[in-house]
């Protein structure tokens, strides 16, 4: 089946309505990834092979990337974004790691944070750099958090370093070489060691961790960020 419906675990009382609609209206080859939640759930759930639609609920969770809302017809605005889908659909730039060499499974679509809250010591455009920590954001996201930190628009992706606070605007690719570090991590969109984001598997009962671990970093570790592949996500301009 193409058409996918994913939901975080607070929406389960009213998924099935949504996926009841989903199923009764739609044909299985829609090919578009449904997903119920806010903007956590769709870093969780994104499908970067074909648009993405996230539903929200404004007593859950309003989302920056939400499509539409549960408490508004929802119904009519999936309605019109299938007879019309390139009024709605926006292509947003993605950041893509890999760990020496190898690329992570997953792209950033806000921000990727390096070291957050610990210090980090790396070799970075060739000069050593001590910090608490690094973001590198994209241009489309929401980046309320990096902003906290001096961030500033660009065209394609943008750092900042935690510390000094000093913006610029990423060219291509950036590469760190990890020389000493203090239980540094890679956070992608916000996936730290904090969250307790986790759902009851419907046939073993077993409790399941929705978000991935953040990975973490060793000393002589080579990351290089550049910018991936843009997801595409249904956006409403009116909300």
């Amino acid at each position: 089946m193409i058409m996918d419906f994913s939901y975080h675990p607070k929406y389960e009382n009213i998924s099935e309505e949504i996926k009841s609609f989903l199923y009764n209206n739609l044909s299985p080859d829609t090919g578009v990834n449904f997903i119920a939640g806010g903007d956590g759930s769709l870093f969780t759930y994104a499908d970067f092979s074909r648009p993405n639609f996230l539903l929200s609920s404004r007593r859950f969770s309003k989302g920056y990337y939400s499509a539409c809302f549960f408490e508004d017809d929802y119904k009519s605005m999936i309605l019109k974004y299938l007879n019309n889908p390139k009024k709605y659909e926006k292509e947003y730039r993605t950041i893509e790691i890999l760990v020496n060499g190898k690329p992570l499974p997953e792209r950033a679509i806000n921000e990727v944070v390096i070291g957050k809250d610990y210090m980090l010591k790396a070799i970075f455009d060739k000069k050593e750099a001590d910090d608490s920590g690094l973001f590198v954001y994209t241009p489309d996201g929401c980046n309320a958090w990096a902003s906290k930190y001096g961030a500033k628009a660009y065209e394609t992706l943008g750092y900042v370093f935690m510390d000094k606070g000093i913006p610029a605007e990423l060219n291509g690719s950036l590469e760190i070489e990890i020389l000493k570090y203090h239980d540094s991590e890679i956070m992608v969109d916000g996936k730290g060691r904090n969250l307790d984001l986790h759902y009851v598997h419907n046939s073993t009962k077993k409790r399941c961790e929705v978000f991935t671990k953040p990975w973490e970093l060793r000393e002589g570790d080579i990351l290089t960020l550049k910018q991936g592949e843009p997801v595409k996500i249904v956006k409403n301009g009116n909300i």
